[in-house]
């Protein structure tokens, strides 16, 4: 039936869907009552062309569908746009493709199985046999006001070249995409989730939410990819996106700009589980440039367990299918929180840039939160990383009121502990290159301790520079409980002149890897207050004297490839040294208790004559003549202890 004969009934010629013709499959078009327009599908899949599809303010247009899986695709041939103002309903699933734009107004009322608003085109042959692939040059925008709600499980896509939310969209334990670029496809994945993958790019392409994107239990995603977008934004968020999880599954939340622009996160970004026994989401936000706004929460909490909060790529960028940004800004009143609210553990929250990238930055002024359940449970892990990254005034914490604490890793490439404050950079010039080594003040690490966070400063990724630590300022634990302090490097680890590390209230575990040396300037010392000390280096260089280490109940132990290189400075184990094994082969926990050398040269013994013994490090034993031993130890000058 054509629909060129509705102004018999009435009817605006522009107030429903005109010219309507079946292209494939079967479908009925009826208007019994003025202004509502049925369509009783009898087929599985139907194709209909319009000329117009709009509805009016007072008008509605109903779908009659065989179940909820069928799906009919209505392609608009004319020159306007879609102006959806009045009710659109669906047992199944409604696709509407115009090349010229789709508007949901603000008083527009959609309640389907499943949606799909286009200006990107899909043949019929992809349609009718499950493959939904969209591709198009259209210029228009899809833009919803109003209030768009698929059945539970169902799905909401806004596809094009710009796509808009100002309104409402609900799809729980179902999927909503919003998806900009020039061809997308959608698909199914074993869980019955939709996915999206952005093909081709678009000029000016954009996916932005003002208003409220829901899918608990479900999937939501905001992905652009957009051609020489440079610093503008292709994915904005000011509104709520809301994927909380439910007790059989968690909430899962995607904001990717793909290879080119910035995607932008303000608002609420909501991926927790409130419910009992429930676990956080998982929150991705990610592309080439990622800004996290003023006041932005992205929060993936859960009363059980926390979930995952990831900006810029995965833990250490190893997660193969999260894309690594090239520069990553949290503003210093954002908050991305991955606690657990109860019980368990918490999760991980991290903002990575790409340190193959030698001008990549991660700036991270906010909170980043991956605490432990107030019942039980561990804390979590955090990590800023990049080739070079500022965290002035970062509050971070992965503490455990009844459990062992996480950690926070700063992974750069060299670094510089100072008592000199660096200036958190905002807009515009925060995706600049850094300069020089990364300095993080003292005084944040000595926050972050006294949470009873242990920290983690690691040079070894494998970056460009030189890999080196210094700590030129004190770095002093005065509250909480035990933490621990981590100094991982590429390069040397220096602790400066007069500088001293050490804690007086609570435990504070020290431990320095080195691949070259560990080095102690005049006057400086590591106080553990009971913690353990663990030094490793290729050497070692203590010009801090006898007390530049003190353990108190805990104990040192310092690891270094040959005595010969080393310089003692007076500091005695008052035990043998272990010979032949270094931190890899022989881990703290296993060496002999008390304070300890631990060398990774074989200790050897060179006999020259009947008399006179000397020792060779690194060579093997060779007598001539007689060697007789009493069993008294053999001295190595009090340096390092006794050797037997």
């Amino acid at each position: 039936m054509s629909l060129s004969l509705l102004s018999a009934y009435g009817v605006s010629a522009l107030a429903l869907p005109t010219s309507g013709v079946v292209a494939s499959g079967s479908a009925g078009l009826s208007t019994t009552v003025p202004g509502n327009l049925v369509i009783t599908q009898t087929s599985q899949n139907a194709v209909l062309n319009w000329q117009s599809f709009n509805i009016g303010a007072a008008e509605s247009v109903q779908f009659i569908q065989p179940n909820m899986s069928s799906v009919a695709l209505n392609r608009v041939l004319g020159a306007d746009p879609s102006r959806i103002f009045g009710s659109l309903s669906a047992n199944g699933k409604v696709f509407i493709v115009n090349p010229n734009g789709v508007l949901f107004g603000k008083d527009s009322s959609v309640n389907v199985g499943g949606l799909v608003a286009s200006t990107l085109d899909i043949a019929d042959s992809d349609f009718l046999t499950g493959r939904y692939q969209f591709s198009g040059t259209g210029t228009g925008e899809v833009n919803n006001q109003g209030r768009i709600q698929s059945s539970d499980g169902g799905y909401v896509a806004l596809l094009g070249n710009r796509v808009n939310n100002e309104g409402v969209i609900t799809a729980n334990q179902g999927s909503v995409a919003l998806a900009a670029g020039s061809a997308v496809t959608l698909g199914l994945s074993a869980d019955g989730l939709m996915q999206v993958a952005v093909d081709r790019a678009a000029t000016g392409a954009l996916a932005s939410n003002s208003g409220l994107i829901q899918a608990d239990g479900g999937a939501i995603s905001l992905s652009a990819q957009a051609k020489d977008a440079l610093l503008a934004s292709v994915v904005n968020n000011t509104g709520i996106v809301r994927a909380n999880s439910l007790n059989y599954r968690d909430g899962r939340i995607l904001l990717d700009g793909g290879d080119s622009g910035v995607v932008r996160v303000g608002g609420e970004v909501l991926a927790s589980g409130s419910a009992p026994a429930t676990s956080g989401g998982t929150i991705v936000a990610t592309g080439d440039k990622v800004w996290i706004d003023e006041n932005a929460r992205l929060d993936a909490t859960g009363t059980h367990a926390g979930g995952s909060v990831l900006v810029g790529g995965g833990w250490q960028g190893a997660d193969p299918g999260i894309r690594q940004a090239n520069a990553v800004y949290v503003a210093p009143t954002a908050v991305l929180d991955a606690s657990a609210r109860q019980q368990g553990d918490g999760g991980t929250v991290v903002a990575w840039s790409n340190v193959r990238n030698p001008l990549s930055t991660t700036r991270v002024y906010g909170s980043l939160l991956a605490q432990g359940g107030e019942q039980s449970g561990h804390g979590g892990r955090i990590e800023t990383s990049g080739r070079w990254i500022d965290v002035a005034g970062v509050r971070s914490n992965a503490s455990s009121p009844n459990g062992k604490a996480g950690v926070w890793l700063l992974d750069p490439d060299d670094l510089t502990v100072s008592a000199a404050a660096t200036t958190a950079v905002g807009p515009p010039g925060f995706f600049g290159p850094g300069v020089g080594a990364s300095n993080i003040q003292n005084t944040d690490i000595e926050a972050i301790l006294n949470t009873g966070t242990p920290v983690i400063l690691d040079t070894a990724s494998g970056g460009a520079g030189t890999g080196n630590i210094l700590v030129s300022a004190n770095i002093s634990k005065t509250a909480g409980g035990p933490a621990g302090l981590g100094l991982f490097a590429a390069g040397a680890i220096t602790v400066g002149p007069g500088v001293s590390i050490s804690s007086s209230l609570g435990t504070l575990d020290v431990a320095f890897n080195s691949l070259n040396g560990v080095t102690l300037g005049a006057g400086s010392s590591i106080a553990s207050n009971g913690g353990q000390i663990v030094l490793s280096g290729a050497n070692f260089t203590n010009n801090a004297g006898a007390a530049a280490l003190s353990a108190g109940a805990g104990r040192w132990i310092v690891y270094s490839n040959d005595p010969s290189t080393n310089t003692f400075g007076g500091l005695v184990s008052g035990n043998k040294a272990i010979w032949g094994q270094d931190v890899g082969t022989l881990a703290p926990g296993a060496v002999p208790a008390g304070n300890r050398y631990v060398f990774a040269t074989p200790g050897a013994v060179l006999a020259t004559t009947s008399g006179v013994i000397s020792k060779n490090y690194g060579q093997t034993v060779s007598v001539a003549g007689a060697v007789t031993y009493s069993g008294t130890p053999l001295s190595s000058a009090a340096t390092y202890g006794n050797v037997y």
